[in-house]
């Protein structure tokens, strides 16, 4: 299909145009009515001071690390393929975050991403994508099972045997996941289909360092999401301890993570999760949700709106 025929330029046109009351409209509609802001800060004691205001701002700051590292992360695993600057891979992955706010289980991160690729073709890229999301989704696996397994023991669910034993076959299945990882270029020695063949094929383009690299960018990521998370724990007033409030918040991006992401169901995951895991520990639900609603705002809101700012500058190459 000719990207330079009038009419798909008119479907791009008409989708860009119809891209930016949608995300507004969803940002407005998550921020006064599902997340009932203005409820949770009326129903709080919360007049922000000084060390609020830093913690605040050191969040700021390790959402642009977090997105700079995916940045860096993205460019490194397109340059076999085609190439793009530093600032244009961070125009990708943010274009991404804005299709994300708008679209369930990951889409628009695909979406976005490869709407930029000018030569490469865009189901390999699709592909390429993969491969970095898998390496996110073994840390916050391994992770996460060992924080359900340790809450679990410690509100007696399971003995604390079941939990050492758990724990034991978690990390033998995070080894497995990592060789295999690491070794992913099996997968385009599979003979599936003719016509899928060739694009699997993008799975053995990287070597087991490369792959490890990318699993040290993604574990990078995950320490920083950890972070900025109780830092609004703590920016909120939450009183719950530093063990504890790993456990919960890595027990939180485990269930947010691995529960089917469908519109719907995702409206009402992430302070569903956060207070699951939470009310264990301490019973400030309110600042709990402001926590979780917060990280949101930062993490994908901010850049979503940046993002849409390059998607609406964005132009067909002909």
């Amino acid at each position: 299909m000719n990207l330079e025929q009038p009419y798909i330029k008119n479907i791009i046109t008409g989708v860009k145009f119809v891209l930016v009351p949608v995300t507004f409209g969803f940002i407005f509609y998550k921020l006064f009515y599902h997340f009932n802001l203005n409820d949770l800060f009326n129903t709080t004691v919360f007049h922000p001071n000084s060390f609020q205001i830093v913690l605040l701002a050191i969040v700021v700051l390790l959402m642009c690390l977090n997105w700079f590292i995916e940045s860096i992360k993205w460019q490194y695993m397109l340059r076999k393929a085609e190439p793009v600057s530093l600032s244009g891979a961070v125009k990708a992955v943010l274009s991404g975050v804005t299709f994300n706010l708008i679209t369930p289980n990951q889409l628009g991160n695909f979406a976005g991403r490869v709407l930029h690729l000018k030569s490469y073709d865009k189901w390999k890229g699709s592909l390429m994508m993969v491969i970095g999301h898998t390496a996110q989704v073994i840390i916050t696996a391994s992770v996460g099972l060992i924080a359900l397994l340790s809450v679990a023991s410690q509100q007696s669910y399971i003995s604390q045997n079941i939990c050492v034993i758990g724990i034991a076959i978690t990390l033998v299945l995070t080894l497995i996941s990592l060789a295999l990882y690491v070794k992913i270029d099996w997968i385009s020695k599979l003979n599936i289909h003719p016509k899928i063949n060739p694009y699997i094929q993008v799975f053995s383009m990287f070597n087991s360092r490369e792959l490890a690299y990318i699993l040290w960018l993604s574990a990078i990521r995950y320490v920083v999401f950890v972070m900025q998370y109780y830092l609004l724990i703590k920016g909120f007033g939450v009183e719950v301890g530093i063990n504890e409030a790993l456990g919960a918040i890595t027990a939180t991006f485990f269930a947010q993570s691995f529960i089917p992401g469908f519109l719907l169901v995702d409206l009402g995951m992430r302070g569903a999760s956060a207070l699951w895991f939470f009310s264990y520990y301490t019973q400030q639900h309110a600042q709990v949700l402001l926590s979780a609603y917060s990280l949101w705002m930062v993490n994908l809101m901010l850049p979503g709106l940046i993002g849409l700012i390059f998607i609406l500058k964005w132009r067909i190459n002909k």
